[in-house]
Parts: structure tokens; C-alpha cells; sequence
């Protein structure tokens, strides 16, 4: 059995244990007053721990959509500069092979213009 429902179940147990012996030595008066202030408590209790979990939740939410922000932040700092770094590096060896190309026949170390006197 799972040890959480376990204890749970002791803790209920212990719960009514408590309550049989106090309504034992007390009116029914005592009882209907202790009964009623053990509820109040109970339930002031159950308010703070829901209100904690609540702002808990929000801000684990709040501080892990911070961090998915700063995540594609920095992604899409990263993608635009290596986008950038290959556009350069792209370009630079365009121009690179388009200066070793001749631009057109007649200028290929083959094809020199000669100078025709006649």
C-alpha cells in the first residue's frame, strides 16, 4: 500500500481516537464549542495552504515562462548570428571565386587579347 494513503489513514485514526476520548469528558456543550473551534481552525489552515500553493504555482509559472523567454531569446540570438557568420562567410567566397573567374572569354589566361599589327 502506498505509504502516503497509509499515513492518511493514521492520521485519521488518531483523529477520532482524540475525539472519543474528549467528547468522553466533556458536555455536550464543551463538545459543540471545541468541535467548532477545531473546524475553524481546520479550515483557516486549509485557506492558508490553498493561498500558498496558489501564489507557489504562479510564480514557479511566472519564473519558468522567464525562462523560456530568455531560452528563445538566446536562441534567436544564436540563429541570427550564425546566420550572419554563414551570409559572410557566403559572400566572402562568392567574391573570392567570382576574382579568380574570368569575367568573360576573352579575359582566360588562354584567350589573351593579342595585339594583331600587321
Amino acid at each position: 500500500m502506498d505509504n502516503c494513503i497509509r499515513a492518511g489513514q493514521q492520521l485519521a485514526v488518531i483523529g477520532n481516537i482524540v475525539a472519543v476520548a474528549l467528547a468522553e469528558k466533556l458536555t455536550i456543550d464543551e463538545q459543540n464549542i471545541i468541535g467548532n473551534l477545531i473546524a475553524a481552525v481546520g479550515a483557516s489552515l486549509l485557506t492558508i495552504a490553498a493561498t500558498a500553493e496558489t501564489c507557489n504555482s504562479a510564480l514557479s509559472a511566472a519564473s519558468s515562462s522567464k525562462d523560456n523567454q530568455n531560452s528563445t531569446s538566446d536562441n534567436s540570438t544564436q540563429n541570427s548570428q550564425n546566420s550572419t557568420s554563414d551570409n559572410t562567410a557566403q559572400s566572402s567566397q562568392t567574391a573570392t571565386s567570382n576574382n579568380s573567374q574570368p569575367k568573360n572569354a576573352t579575359e582566360s589566361p588562354g584567350n589573351q587579347p593579342q595585339n594583331s599589327q600587321t
